[in-house]
Formats: structure tokens, C-alpha cells, sequence
């Protein structure tokens, strides 16, 4: 499925739903959704927690309460009944310019039929999927990426050009004690953070198969709240600064690896973006 049928069959869909998980319930909005999943935010406030609490320990409060796989529950159009659906937690986020707000990506375990995607109100859902690729042209409303495979959203990651493309990242712990550096490739950079992917097995999580909130706590617990982040082309060094982890989530293009998104502890100075190609 090429990216442009991806937008074609993403609609943003905002709807109050019920999370229901093995620690409790909350409430939360959708924002967008698709056959395979959907995209919800989640204030911190719903979660007992203060909107400046870092990304960690927000992390395994969601892991307390919700798991890695949960049901939610969708009001049904002219009925009282409403449709539950089993889902697994593919990403988690963040919100772009609202720390108080947590974008959690989710997957179906089945994926809505068109019964169901009629009976959420959805029905521009199946409209969107009729129209051929070729005909669909993308709109700015669509996000790309922002639910089931759990990419995260490209537009606040400009294509990497220069040096940067193909350039390695290298994550390294706050303490002396720390495991070695986690060696991932550059994805995105802006001036505020960056995006890098990991292989899944570079974190190792207790219990086997590890769950995205698993592998946050993980990483913060052995790595530390703020980490070290250093780019290099091949020998020769781009940058390095301070980074706190601010989201984490399953790469859909490449099996058995982690995207990561930090945000740096100060914004880039000039000279640093010119150096980078970034202005």
C-alpha cells in the first residue's frame, strides 16, 4: 500500500470514546481513524497526573492502568449498545506543542468492517477508500502516519538532506553506570528534537516480548531521564546535546524497530542549524 492510499484511507474523527483497561477506565477523544486504528489524546489530568510531568513516569502510569492491550468502547449511531473494540498500543507521544496532552496510537486486533465503521458515524471513512490513488489528492487536515503502524507524524520531521541523510545516532546514559550507547539512525531532526529509530532489541525489558511502555520505562530506568544524543556521518561528528525521551512507537517499515522522539533540553543555536543544512 503506497503512502498517498495510507492518507486516502485516514480520516481525522473526533469522537469521545471509553478506554477501559486492566487497571481502570478514563475517558479520551479520538483524532483521527482508519480501518486498522485510530489516534487518541489523553490529558494527563485524566491520568492523576500534572501536565508538566515528564513522558516516563506518564508512561508507566498508562502501563498501570491501561496495559498494552485494552478494549474501548464506541457510541453506536441509533443504538443504546455501544461497539467495543480489542486494541494494542502501538504508540505514545507527547503532543506536539502541549505537554499536557498524550497522543496514544492504537491498533485493532480486528479491523473495523464497514458495518461498524457506519455504525461510529464514520461512513466519509469508506468514501475515502473508494477514490483510486491516483485521484486522491492529499489535504492538509490528513495526518500521515499518526495511528496503526505508529510512524510519527512527518510533518514536524523535514526530509534529511546533506549529511544528514543516512547519519547514525548514538544514545548515551546520564550516569557512569548506564549500559553502553544505543547505536539508532537519524530519522528526523528540527531545531527542538529529533526522531530515531532502534532496533527492538536494543532495549531489553524484563519478561520477554516487551510492550512500547515497557520500553520507555525501560530505557528512562537504565539510561536516565535525560540522555546524551550524538549524530555522526560516517567518522565524522555533526552534533551532540542533552534530550529528554517524549515518545516512543512500533515502526511500521521496518520489522523489529523502535522510532523514538526526543526533545532537546535547549533549542538548536544558529550556527548549529547552518551547519546542519537546517537554515
Amino acid at each position: 500500500m503506497t503512502r498517498q492510499t495510507k492518507r486516502a484511507e485516514r480520516i481525522q474523527h473526533y469522537e469521545p470514546i471509553q478506554v477501559s483497561g486492566s487497571g481502570g477506565r478514563l475517558q479520551a477523544v479520538t483524532r483521527d481513524l482508519s480501518r486498522t486504528g485510530f489516534m487518541m489524546r489523553v490529558s494527563k489530568e485524566a491520568l492523576g497526573c500534572p501536565s508538566d510531568l515528564r513522558f516516563g513516569v506518564v508512561a508507566v502510569r498508562i502501563q498501570r492502568l491501561l496495559g498494552a492491550r485494552f478494549v474501548i468502547a464506541f457510541e453506536q449511531e441509533g443504538s443504546a449498545e455501544p461497539l467495543s473494540k480489542a486494541v494494542t498500543l502501538v504508540r505514545l507521544t507527547e503532543e506536539s506543542g502541549n505537554p499536557g496532552i498524550v497522543e496514544v496510537g492504537c491498533r485493532f486486533d480486528e479491523s473495523l468492517s464497514d458495518l461498524e465503521i457506519r455504525a461510529v458515524g464514520a461512513d466519509c471513512l469508506l468514501e475515502a477508500a473508494a477514490v483510486q490513488p491516483a485521484q486522491a489528492a492529499p489535504r492538509e487536515t490528513d495526518p500521515q502516519s499518526r495511528c496503526g503502524e505508529a510512524e510519527p507524524p512527518t510533518e514536524h520531521w523535514p526530509p534529511l538532506r546533506g549529511a544528514l541523510a543516512g547519519s547514525r545516532a548514538f544514545i548515551t546514559g546520564s550516569s557512569s553506570n548506564a549500559p553502553p550507547p544505543i547505536h539508532g539512525i537519524l530519522r528526523g531532526i528540527n531545531p527542538h528534537g529529533a526522531r530515531i529509530r532502534i532496533p527492538t532489541r536494543a532495549i531489553q525489558t524484563k519478561g520477554g516480548a516487551p510492550d512500547i511502555v515497557a520500553s520507555a520505562h525501560e530505557l528512562i530506568a537504565s539510561y536516565g531521564s535525560e540522555v546524551t544524543l550524538k549524530y555522526m556521518a560516517g567518522s565524522r561528528h555533526l552534533w551532540t546535546g542533552r534530550a529528554s525521551l517524549n515518545g516512543i512507537g512500533v515502526c511500521g517499515d521496518v520489522q523489529d524497530s523502535l522510532y523514538l522522539t526526543f526533545a532537546l533540553a535547549r533549542r538548536m543555536r544558529s550556527h548549529e542549524l547552518v551547519r546542519l543544512g537546517l537554515a
